[in-house]
């Protein structure tokens, strides 16, 4: 059976974003419609690397641990905690990476593009988790409410930045709806109204909402408990693309 249509969800396991785009794009081809870096150094984690953004910003800091000890999936039974000071109302300017991240990714699918080992017609894709991810698995509980609107914006603030500097006709944006998930199925803290379907709904429409017109697309993605590691693995996804609409799965 040959491949008659393929999207790439997640991460993939290569050395750095020019050999996990080599790595597709020869595997591939012309199968997917767009191209991803693979999330590969600091991010290969999915969103652990944002711990290290975040603190990184006045104002916000460890505080212990936080979770759902009855969690189904083991590997969410405990995560690291932040505390947010009342003093934080919004974040620096690509503080949270993925513009960064995605610039210097862009670069590379150009060069590889001009030498013929992306065939033309294929996007650069990138991949950002909703501000609903980061916020529910890092930010303890009682901070969680008051925050989720100052990461809320500074996402989408990546986003801006993001098709600020790579033409839209290259760029495919997905949006990773894992966390939300868990959340919903009571495996992950939640504080609130964030841990109500509509709270969860509305906030991925909002993030939609806030984005330029490029294609764009969410994915739902329900994971198989790991042995080891912190990572959960074997995602099934569903995708729901919008160009220029866009809809929340």
């Amino acid at each position: 059976m040959s491949a008659v249509g393929a999207h790439l969800v997640g991460g993939l396991k290569a050395e750095d974003a020019e050999a996990a785009m080599r790595t597709t794009a020869g595997i591939l081809g012309r199968h997917v419609h767009s191209l991803t870096d693979g999330e590969t150094g600091e991010r290969s984690q999915w969103i652990w690397f944002q711990i290290g953004k975040l603190t990184a910003i006045d104002g916000l800091e460890m505080a212990g641990t936080h979770g759902s000890p009855d969690a189904e999936n083991p590997d969410y039974a405990v995560f690291p905690a932040l505390s947010v000071d009342a003093s934080v109302t919004e974040l620096p300017i690509r503080s949270l990476g993925y513009a960064d991240e995605a610039e210097a990714s862009y670069a590379i699918f150009r060069r590889l593009r001009d030498e013929g080992a992306v065939p033309d017609g294929i996007k650069f894709q990138v991949s950002i988790p909703t501000p609903y991810a980061s916020v529910v698995a890092w930010i303890r509980e009682e901070d969680q409410e008051r925050f989720f609107g100052p990461y809320a914006d500074g996402i989408a603030n990546e986003v801006a930045e993001i098709v600020h500097v790579i033409p839209a006709e290259d760029l495919v944006i997905q949006y990773d709806v894992a966390v939300e998930i868990g959340a919903l199925t009571t495996n992950m803290p939640t504080s609130g109204p964030l841990g109500e379907k509509a709270f969860v709904t509305d906030s991925l429409r909002d993030a939609l909402a806030r984005t330029p017109e490029v294609p764009s697309a969410a994915c739902t993605c329900a994971t198989a408990t790991t042995s080891t590691g912190t990572s959960p693995s074997h995602p099934t996804c569903r995708c729901a693309s919008s160009s220029p609409t866009r809809s929340a799965t």
